[in-house]
């Protein structure tokens, strides 16, 4: 008992002290606090009799209470203006984080949902009230709608300038797209005023108001805007421009800016990059109408648009089925396959043959083209009827030498005037040779007659493809399969005891480069190999192979590597002419890391004894091996260079070592 009454009389003495405390926070210390004690002794004593006293200390009263509630009110309206009031009703939780990780994330919400002025803001807390008041009677919808007007956008100190800028570059997913506010803002597009929001917009939610590409696609990829010859805006260069680097695939260089040069258009080889048309359902109108005169007037664009994207802001697909834009590499999977529930297989073989594909007994190999995502109308390009005709029978487009050389120039033409007629001969001696050895094993029974009918067929049906589909189509992979036939006649010749009823041109053979795509590259004219200029003549008539050069599997390397030149001419065994390779060295000044002075190879050539081959000259400096010459070193130089005229002539060794 003692000890509750011991605890009591501490928590009494506690309290006490706290409200010394608090009244000395309160009312100060000192003087201070004798002031205030008069003040509200002064405000508490008053004598009934004198009036004037009591009105005044009640007016008194009463403008301390509004200064008080003046103060509450306005601390309520600046913690209402900022984010953290917003996110108190749970769903705006997910705008509000998206914020947080946003461009805006120092501005506060009102910035931008306000207006500018006083009655803009007294407007929107007027419609925030609203909004707390149907969250509070649980009225709401999890997405609250919201306008932002163009005027919050652009005040000062924010994108005022937007309009200004001219063009800039706009990155976005390692493309850079060209775009200007100007044209955008102050221009009608497609018939109506666009605002900040039509492009900066929230469809995704985590992405706070950003530029949605869909809403790009949607305008200026409209099937109206790609289909009519005089609309701008579904040309590619409106948006971006070619690659500026080179671009590698399946063994082959492109350089955009040529093609671009040549008014070579970008579907000719990038078809099938758009997806959707863009077009609008009436029935998404009730999603948010039901009034039957609003339904009614979804058939006029113009009102629509007005109404929808200049008036209030509502998304474009809203109302728009997307359009989607991106480069697909894998051209199977975006054959369009709609034509074939009539034409039946009609364009099965050249399809399968482009996409190295529908032979059997050999690799799939798509042709270089396929490979980088060319499609059929890449190269059918030209129109088979009239305007007249075309206008009633329809118009088919077909491909040409034209078509090609517009894309590879002249040199084309020569590999199909060549390449074509070789590898029809080469179907048409597989065929033949099926058939021959068909009626000797026409009895054929058993095992090895099942066998020999199986290579028969194979050799068949892929010597079949390669004349349905036409070879142009994939060359390589044509040739595969015309191999693979030959190979199959031989092994039914070695399974029959018979021999091979057909005789096999060097079209067949392994290393038939010249034979059946490159003919004429064995006329005497120059070309760049590993840095000098070589004639293919010359090294096909002393038998070098032409895989010797070019290594690698069809397409070889097109570019020569210096390592293949060293294996012949620089081999130890062989006579050194190193100047019928590399005449223009004679000239040439080089600069030589202990010499001051530029090193000229002709000056020497000169100081050389009458009657020595200059050819034997260059072993006099450089070890020549097979890798390739040897660079020279101080030691050479001091052979033939007297201690003076070596020291005149040339850098100190410390010099060298810097």
């Amino acid at each position: 008992m003692n000890r509750l009454i011991e605890t009591a009389k501490k928590a009494r003495a506690l309290g006490a002290r706290l409200e010394r405390h608090l009244l000395d926070l309160l009312l100060g210390q000192g003087r201070r606090r004798q002031l205030v004690r008069r003040f509200v002794r002064w405000l508490t004593t008053f004598d009934r009799q004198d009036p004037a006293g009591i009105a005044l200390r009640v007016g008194t009263l009463a403008g301390i209470v509004f200064v008080v509630l003046f103060a509450a009110v306005f601390a309520g309206y600046e913690f209402s203006v900022t984010p953290t009031f917003c996110n108190s009703c749970h769903f705006m939780e997910p705008y509000v984080e998206s914020w947080k990780h946003s461009s805006h994330k120092d501005v506060y919400c009102v910035e931008c949902h306000f207006e500018p002025g006083a009655l803009h803001e007294l407007r929107g807390k007027w419609k925030a009230l609203k909004q707390l008041v149907s969250y509070v009677t649980q009225t709401y919808t999890s997405k609250p709608f919201a306008e932002i007007s163009d005027a919050s956008c652009l005040r000062g100190g924010c994108h005022e300038t937007r309009l200004l800028e001219g063009k800039v570059t706009w990155k976005i997913e390692g493309r850079e797209i060209h775009f200007d506010h100007q044209p955008h803002l102050t221009q009608m597009r497609r018939g109506m005023k666009l605002r900040c929001t039509s492009c900066h917009s929230q469809m995704v939610i985590g992405s706070h108001v950003q530029v949605t590409e869909g809403t790009c696609f949607l305008c200026h990829l409209h099937e109206t805007e790609r289909v009519s010859p005089d609309s701008k805006l579904g040309k590619c260069g409106v948006c971006h421009g070619p690659p500026e680097k080179t671009i590698e695939a399946a063994g082959f260089k492109a350089e955009h800016k040529d093609f671009v040069k040549r008014n070579i258009e970008c579907t000719r080889c990038h078809a099938d990059v758009i997806s959707g048309d863009g077009r609008t359902d009436k029935r998404r109108c009730f999603n948010c109408h039901n009034e039957p005169d609003k339904i009614e007037k979804a058939g006029n664009t113009d009102e629509m648009h007005i109404e929808h994207t200049s008036v209030h802001k509502i998304e474009c697909e809203s109302c728009h089925d997307p359009i989607k834009h991106e480069f697909n590499k894998h051209l199977a999977e975006t054959q369009n396959q709609q034509c074939q529930s009539c034409h039946t297989r009609m364009h099965n073989p050249p399809r399968d043959l482009f996409l190295g594909v529908g032979g059997e007994g050999v690799k799939v190999r798509p042709d270089p083209m396929a490979i980088v995502g060319i499609s059929c109308a890449g190269c059918h390009v030209i129109p088979l009827h009239s305007g007249t005709d075309a206008v009633w029978e329809g118009q088919t487009k077909v491909a040409g030498t034209l078509s090609c050389a517009s894309c590879h120039e002249n040199e084309y033409k020569r590999f199909d005037k060549h390449m074509t007629p070789v590898v029809e001969d080469m179907v048409s001696t597989v065929l033949i040779g099926v058939e021959k050895s068909r009626q000797k094993t026409l009895k054929m029974n058993g095992e090895k007659g099942r066998k020999v009918h199986r290579l028969l067929k194979r050799a068949e049906s892929n010597a079949r493809l390669v004349r349905t589909a036409h070879p142009i189509h994939n060359p390589f992979y044509s040739v595969d399969l015309l191999k693979k036939g030959a190979e199959d006649l031989k092994m039914v010749a070695s399974l029959v005891g018979f021999p091979v009823p057909v005789a096999f041109s060097r079209a067949f053979d392994k290393e038939n480069c010249t034979v059946v795509c490159h003919g004429g590259l064995e006329g005497a004219r120059f070309v760049d190999a590993a840095g000098t200029k070589m004639r293919h003549d010359v090294h096909i008539e002393k038998g070098t192979r032409c895989l010797a050069c070019h290594p690698g599997d069809h397409p070889p390397e097109a570019k020569v590597p210096a390592d293949s030149c060293h294996t012949c001419h620089h081999e130890e065994t062989r006579e050194r002419s190193c100047l019928t390779c590399h005449k223009e060295m004679e000239g040439v000044e080089v600069a030589v890391k202990y010499s001051a002075e530029p090193f000229v190879h002709g000056d020497h050539f000169e100081e050389f004894k009458e009657g020595t081959a200059k050819e034997k000259m260059c072993g006099t400096c450089h070890e020549v091996g097979s890798r390739g010459p040897v660079a020279i070193d101080r030691e050479s130089c001091r052979e033939c260079h007297e201690p003076g005229e070596f020291s005149a002539g040339f850098l100190p060794e410390e010099a060298e070592e810097e």
